[in-house]
């Protein structure tokens, strides 16, 4: 009985890890947003990096949207996560924890 609840107890740490590292956040875009020559609608997304993609999965449907970017090597982890845009177009994607950063040039 000890060691299955020692083993519960394990997969249960590791999943929290997992979550805790996970590269994907849940943004809100109030506006229709553009990304390289992918057009996304207002509407929840989560947000991931995988290399030089950007994934983009609308939280009330499921779609999936790619854009693919420039990796920038910043030298030091990034603090925050954030989507930096302008004027309905986004420019540059930042995930906590990560020393890159993704561009999508204009």
């Amino acid at each position: 009985m000890k060691t299955k609840l020692f083993l519960a107890a394990g997969a249960l740490a590791f999943a929290g890890l997992s979550a805790a590292t996970a590269t994907s956040f849940e943004y809100v875009f109030s506006a229709p947003m553009e990304v390289g020559s992918t057009q996304l609608r207002p509407g929840a997304y989560f947000v991931g990096q995988k290399g030089d993609c950007a994934v983009f999965r609308n939280v009330s449907n499921g779609k999936t949207y790619k854009a693919y970017g420039k990796v920038v090597y910043l030298g030091q982890k990034n603090d925050t996560t954030s989507v930096m845009a302008y004027q309905g177009r986004i420019d540059r994607i930042a995930v906590n924890g990560h020393a890159t950063e993704l561009q999508f040039p204009g």
